[in-house]
C-alpha cells in the first residue's frame, strides 16, 4: 500500500474500535487483518489475548506466516522501513516515533509469549477447546480432528446397507432402489455425495 491511507481502512486498523470486514477474495482482507494484529501488539495487548479464526487451514497458515514475517521485519529492517511499514498501517508520525521500540520487540515478545497469538480455523479451534477440557465437555480420551473424511463415508455407506438389509420394504430402501434403478449405482453414490458436500 502506497501513498494515502483509505479512511476505511484506517478505521479498522485503529486497535480503539471494534470493526467487521467484509470483502470479496483479493480484496486484502488477510493484509488488513494481519495488519490489525500487529496494531494490537503495539497497542500493548498480550499475544495470547489474541485470537483470529478462518475457515481454511492455508488462510490461517498464511496469516501466521504472514504475521511472522512482519514481525521479523519489524526487528531487523533498517528504522526507515520501520516506519515505513507503520505508516502503511495508519500510524500517525508522533505514533510511529511513540511505537517504534515496542514495534522493534514484538518479534521478541511474540515468540516468547505462552500461550501466543492464535490463528486457527473454526474446526482447530474447537479441538484444541475440547483437548483443554476433555471431562468438561464430555469428550474424555484422546480427540482428533479427522482430516479424511472419505473412511467416514465408506462407513456410513456400510451402516447404510446394513440398515436396509435389516428392513428391506422400509421407505429408505424403496426410495435407495428407485435411485439405483434410475441413475445406477456411481451415479447414485455420486448424487449423495454431492448431497453430503453441501
Amino acid at each position: 500500500m502506497s501513498g494515502q491511507i483509505d479512511p476505511l481502512v484506517a478505521a479498522a486498523l485503529d486497535p480503539a474500535r471494534s470493526v467487521v470486514v467484509e470483502a470479496c477474495a483479493g480484496s486484502g482482507k488477510t493484509w488488513l487483518l494481519v495488519s490489525r494484529i500487529v496494531r494490537l501488539l503495539l497497542a500493548g495487548a498480550a499475544p495470547s489475548e489474541i485470537l483470529a479464526i478462518t475457515y481454511t487451514r492455508k488462510a490461517a497458515q498464511e496469516m501466521q506466516a504472514r504475521l511472522n514475517d512482519w514481525l521479523r521485519e519489524l526487528a531487523t529492517t533498517p528504522e526507515a522501513q520501520v516506519r515505513d511499514f507503520l505508516r502503511q498501517r495508519a500510524l500517525a508520525e508522533d505514533e510511529i516515533s511513540e511505537s517504534l521500540p515496542r514495534a522493534r520487540r514484538l518479534f521478541e515478545i511474540t515468540a516468547n509469549s505462552r500461550p501466543t497469538v492464535t490463528i486457527n480455523t473454526f474446526h482447530g479451534w474447537f479441538l484444541d477447546l475440547l483437548q483443554r477440557a476433555p471431562l468438561k465437555s464430555g469428550a474424555a480420551g484422546s480427540v482428533a480432528l479427522l482430516e479424511q473424511v472419505s473412511p467416514l463415508i465408506e462407513e456410513a455407506w456400510q451402516g447404510l446397507a446394513e440398515q436396509l438389509l435389516d428392513a428391506p420394504d422400509s421407505p429408505a430402501a424403496h426410495s435407495l432402489n428407485r435411485l439405483f434403478r434410475d441413475y445406477g449405482l456411481s451415479n447414485t453414490r455420486s448424487l449423495l455425495q454431492g448431497f453430503i458436500a453441501k
